[in-house]
């Protein structure tokens, strides 16, 4: 399991989409005949197209199967897990602001993703051991906003009030889900490779697989 997550995630990396058997192994350091013998697999189960190029077989995700995306989201829930057990006063403080999230109308999130976690840990340990930071830190969140009556104040404040010195702001940034597929779509200079590649260096709280759907719907659609 642990390798078709991280061969359909490697897929992700690449701008135009497709990768040879030969880069994927060098990529994930597996021998050769590994690589091929699990490429092949995936693309019994649809997950992945493979297309003889000359002597090359091109591989590419597979965006429209639905096996895609739940292997992207696994990965992702990996991701987040470790970040978790990494840093412990940011898991505590995740929950709380999850917890608040989850039980105010105001703040229906379909996905949440923190956008700075290195920051946020740091943030997260100062105010746990109640030293203040010694300069001013914007936490940044990206929310995929279940309706248009999100109140992003009520997140930042409530982000805010956590750390007691009172120097931590939270950036909310609540996108709906035509909006944040747009940004995702745009081909101009690889902008949304760019921006695929920003938000998958977040870390996401919920909704892994809505997001992982999002990101493949665009996917889908620069190929087209």
């Amino acid at each position: 399991m642990q390798t078709n997550i991280d061969i359909t995630q490697i897929f992700l990396d690449a701008p135009a989409g497709f990768m040879s058997i030969h880069k994927i192994s060098k990529l994930l350091s597996m021998p050769y005949g590994t690589a091929y013998n699990r490429i092949h697999q995936l693309a019994d189960m649809g997950v992945v197209t493979i297309e003889t190029k000359g002597k090359a077989k091109e591989c590419s995700l597979n965006p429209d199967n639905s096996i895609s995306a739940l292997l992207l989201a696994l990965g992702s829930a990996q991701k987040t897990e470790q970040y978790k057990l990494a840093y412990p006063a940011a898991a505590r403080l995740l929950k709380k602001i999850e917890d608040v999230v989850a039980n105010n109308s105001g703040t229906r999130a379909n996905a949440i993703l923190l956008m700075t976690p290195e920051l946020f840990a740091e943030a997260a340990q100062s105010a746990e051991n109640l030293v203040p930071d010694p300069a001013p830190q914007i936490i940044d969140f990206m929310f995929l906003k279940a309706d248009d009556d999100f109140n992003d104040e009520i997140v930042s404040t409530t982000v805010a009030s956590m750390f007691p010195a009172n120097n931590v702001t939270a950036s909310i940034m609540p996108l709906d889900h035509q909006t944040l597929l747009g940004m995702l779509k745009e081909s101009e200079s690889n902008a949304g490779y760019t921006a695929v590649s920003m938000l998958r260096s977040g870390i996401l709280l919920k909704g892994f697989e809505c997001f992982y759907r999002l990101i493949l719907n665009a996917v889908s659609s620069q190929r087209n």
